[in-house]
């Protein structure tokens, strides 16, 4: 018998999903075994997942990652098929994935057949794959379960509010689950007076972490119940408790054991973790008739919902379903079987006994481990054991002497996310290999393999080099970045504006955008123009082509079921700074319109990841919005989703007119352009302009007209980038924005006869402009010949008398009165190059402190600079700034950070 070759695993380990759960199971049984094993992850990590696990589990993963690579290894990619990689250092190539429906997606095809071979768990899995084009070998490798963690002695998890029977539900909040038939069943099932409790942990998609889970969970079950099942409220219906926070992995096995029955009405599975848990620790399943679990649950060991029929998958919330089949469980038969568990709770416990049963005696995680250890004898003793001729899927270096980074927060599916996507990807394709990409998303949702910005999110899960001697950095906003945005030391600095500049650069960003970026890079005109305003230099913004999303989003794609709706629909995107005023007014002018007359209902598309940034104010709106029916006289309905691209290109075909505000967040532009793509008209409303309600009326002539044909191909937009980046490539040297000529003669007119004048431009809403007149006034007094130039630079959004209360207040707190604190002039001119040059002109010393553009100016100069705020060098900086007034040597002292 030839020995097994070593075996190196790629998957998730460290995160809730059934892909990690798998994966540690299967990991732990090859480790008690003698084959060389080593552990790569790839995962979405959850945050506090990992310290969560038992700890003998997390030490024995720790061990594994820190296992070095063998000689020649398999390689086991345990992902899904579109993730799957050629890899040159590996010798053999199998991939362990499965699929929930009839089928698999087209675009897994491909990478299947890359592998040498595949690792299924089950004969629905085998059979489904081979009818989808999958040509390569196929193995059965069967999933399992760790009876001695789920067992019927484990005490149950202390859960408020739970009586009568239990039925437990775990899942994420996805169609596939049949979230919506549970909820049907469980209407007609029982009554509030019936003594029986269902308990969901679950969370909406991609949001295990999300800390409002809870009220939009329980928002979409009222919305449900309100709408599907004749009007009820949760008051209508026997108890459901709804478990929005994560349970660690090792109290899993205790939530199970609350339970009386564990239900699942799911469309398909791939294979059917849960059922597997509920089963080993002795409580009888509830799931369907259907899919890849029916290799070990049978009518002996659980309860199998009967079928209306297989029909088409929804293509919307998952695109990779699109034009594939699921089962379709009856709610009729879901009902009779939660009321028979409920009657018969000694049959319940009886099925759940013979479930734990059939768990230890023919499911252990030995079976997989067993099942793995012959195949890789198998694969030795044939002798394919051979290097393989694939070559690594790195793409190569096209500019080795040049390197550019990439800072960037992307592929988290949102919409908004479309344009930077594509950029970070044009780049990406300019640059191969020679691009790094860091800061992104803990959680990245992985694009399909046919998707032209794939290798863009490949790079991003490339280890990070040193990226301190790039030669172009470019970053990419985003709201979550405004306290660790920091300028590169060299090079270039390219800042893309994205989603968070809309009609106004926000105050936090103007100084990063005006004086510290080489180029500023926008999406749309708004954004442009919001730049301009804010006075950045025109001849250093480029505003990058929208590039088509018909790849896509084609016109003719699927559109979004809107239940209830009789007149047309108007889609309102809301997102995190949209002016609840806005909203409101609309609200007031709707029944005015022809809106009202042609019997409209209004649609708010709120994704869920933008509701916790949602000031009081609109909450309150939209917790009244989300109950449904009428407000205001309109038609309301609220989606909470998770606003991919393709779910949104779907509510956009299905409306009549797509309504934005001018206001609003630079995320409603994408949705704007998006409509024009799709040919259905989009209306900007201005509600601070009188003629404004005659703007709705619009909607008489609305049709699906052309689509916008102001896109451009992915192709040009590569180009574009290739001419920019090729200009910035070959630049030498790069000066920011502040390295100033200051060959002007002309003097500022300041206000002040004093002799010593200080020149600060501080940030203002970061709060250092108060420490910097703290420190003026704590190094001199009013007696002294000095002055403190300030620029009041209104684009930061800082008020005057807000700026006024500040100076009384630093001055109190360095000790002065505003009667002996030193002279501060505040002028009150938009800050632009020209101003900054005459003021320095105008002015002996430089207040660098946390602004070296400003500091590398003045030092061009021979100026004196203060680069940190103690009082002493105040007083150094004065005394070089009057020798160097009177021409003496400059030999004199500089003022140093001593």
């Amino acid at each position: 018998m030839s020995p097994s070759p070593g075996i190196v695993w790629m998957g998730p380990v460290f995160d809730p999903s059934g892909y990690a759960d798998e994966g540690r199971g299967l990991l732990g049984a090859l480790d008690r075994g003698k084959v060389p094993l080593a552990l790569r992850p790839m995962e979405r990590r959850s945050v506090g997942f990992r310290e969560g696990l038992p700890d003998a589990e997390r030490a024995m993963l720790d061990r594994l990652i820190a296992q070095p690579l063998p000689k020649s290894y398999v390689l086991a990619q345990h992902v899904t098929a579109d993730a799957f990689q050629r890899l040159g250092s590996a010798a053999y190539m199998v991939g362990r994935t499965m699929f929930e429906t009839d089928s698999i997606p087209p675009t897994w095809v491909e990478p299947c057949n890359a592998m040498d071979e595949l690792w299924l768990p089950s004969a629905f899995n085998a059979e489904t794959f081979r009818r989808a084009g999958v040509t390569v070998p196929i193995h059965l490798v069967p999933g399992g379960i760790d009876s001695s963690t789920y067992r019927p002695d484990v005490a149950p998890l202390p859960i408020a509010g739970l009586q009568g029977t239990i039925f437990l539900s775990v899942f994420e909040w996805r169609l596939r689950k049949g979230w919506d038939v549970l909820l049907r069943a469980w209407a007609e099932a029982f009554t509030p007076a019936e003594d029986a409790t269902l308990v969901i942990r679950t969370y909406p998609i991609d949001r295990a972490d999300g800390r409002d889970n809870l009220a939009i969970i329980d928002a979409q079950i009222a919305q449900f119940l309100h709408r599907s099942c004749d009007g009820r409220t949760r008051g209508d219906v026997a108890r459901i408790v709804v478990l929005p926070e994560k349970i660690a992995a090792r109290d899993m096995p205790a939530l199970y054991r609350v339970a009386h029955a564990y239900v699942s009405p799911t469309r398909g599975e791939g294979w059917g973790r849960p059922f597997m848990e509920s089963m080993a620790s002795g409580v009888p399943v509830i799931a369907t008739r259907w899919s890849a679990h029916l290799e070990f649950l049978n009518d002996e060991n659980g309860y199998l919902i009967d079928l209306d029929g297989i029909g088409p998958a929804d293509g919307i919330e998952v695109p990779l379903y699109a034009q594939q089949n699921w089962a379709n469980p009856s709610a009729t038969h879901l009902t009779h079987l939660l009321q028979r568990v409920h009657r018969e709770r000694g049959e319940a416990s009886t099925i759940g006994a013979r479930a734990r049963s059939d768990m230890v005696r023919h499911w252990p995680w030995s079976r997989a481990a067993d099942a793995i250890t012959a195949r890789l004898q198998e694969i030795a003793g044939h002798q394919v054991f051979a290097p393989t001729s694939a070559t690594s899927s790195t793409p190569s270096t096209t500019r080795s002497d040049r390197q550019i980074r990439l800072s960037a927060r992307l592929f988290d599916g949102n919409v908004w996310h479309y344009p930077s996507e594509q950029l970070a990807a044009a780049v990406t394709e300019f640059v191969g290999a020679t691009c790094v990409i860091e800061n992104s998303l803990a959680e990245s949702r992985r694009p399909s393999w046919s998707d032209r910005v794939r290798p863009a999110w490949q790079a991003m899960q490339r280890p990070a080099r040193d990226t301190t001697s790039a030669d172009v950095t470019l970053t990419f906003l985003s709201r979550d970045l405004a306290e660790e945005l920091i300028a590169p030391q060299q090079g270039a600095w390219i800042v893309y504006t994205g989603d968070v500049v809309a009609d106004e650069v926000p105050s936090e960003w103007v100084r990063v955008l005006r004086d510290q970026a080489t180029e500023v890079w926008t999406p749309t005109e708004e954004a442009t123009l919001a730049c301009l305003r804010a006075g950045v230099d025109g001849a250093r913004i480029w505003q990058t082509p929208f590039t088509s999303p018909a790849d896509r989003c084609p016109p003719d794609g699927p559109r979004m079921p809107i239940e209830g709706a009789s007149g047309p629909i108007v889609l309102l995107p809301l997102f995190d700074a949209t002016p609840s005023a806005d909203v409101e007014w609309l609200l007031e002018a709707w029944p005015q319109s022809d809106l009202a007359l042609q019997n409209a209902t209004l649609l708010v598309l709120l994704p869920h990841d933008a509701a916790h940034l949602i000031p009081a104010r609109r909450d309150e709106l939209l917790t009244q919005l989300a109950r449904g029916g009428v407000e205001h006289g309109v038609p309301v309905q609220v989606a909470w989703r998770s606003a991919t691209l393709e779910e949104t290109a779907a509510f956009v075909r299905s409306s009549a007119l797509v309504i934005t505000f001018p206001r609003a967040s630079g995320r409603t532009d994408v949705v704007h352009h998006l409509a024009k793509m799709l040919g259905c008209p989009s209306l900007r409303l201005d509600a601070s302009q009188s003629k404004a309600a005659t703007q709705l009326s619009l909607l008489r002539s609305a049709d699906h007209g052309p689509r916008s044909t102001n896109a451009v191909s992915y192709d040009t937009l590569c180009m574009e980038v290739g001419r920019r980046f090729t200009a910035l490539l070959a630049r030498e040297t790069y000066d920011t924005p502040r390295a100033l000529t200051t060959d002007s003669a002309a003097t500022f007119p300041v206000p002040s006869s004093r002799r010593t004048r200080f020149l600060a431009l501080p940030d203002w809403p970061s709060g250092k402009g108060a420490g910097v007149v703290r420190s003026f006034c704590q190094a001199f007094t009013v007696a002294d010949d000095v002055v403190l130039v300030l620029a009041e630079d209104p684009a930061q959004g800082v008020s005057r008398d807000s700026l006024f209360r500040m100076f009384d207040e630093a001055s109190l707190l360095a000790g002065r009165t505003p009667e002996d604190r030193p002279e501060i002039v505040l002028i009150s001119e938009p800050v632009t190059t020209a101003l900054r040059e005459t003021l320095l002109s105008a002015c002996q010393v430089v207040v660098g402190f946390d602004d070296p553009p400003l500091m590398h100016a003045a030092r061009q100069l021979a100026m004196p600079v203060l680069p940190v705020l103690l009082p002493p060098l105040w007083h150094q900086c004065q005394a070089h700034a009057i020798r160097r007034a009177a021409r003496l040597p400059e030999a004199s002292v500089q003022p140093t950070a001593s």
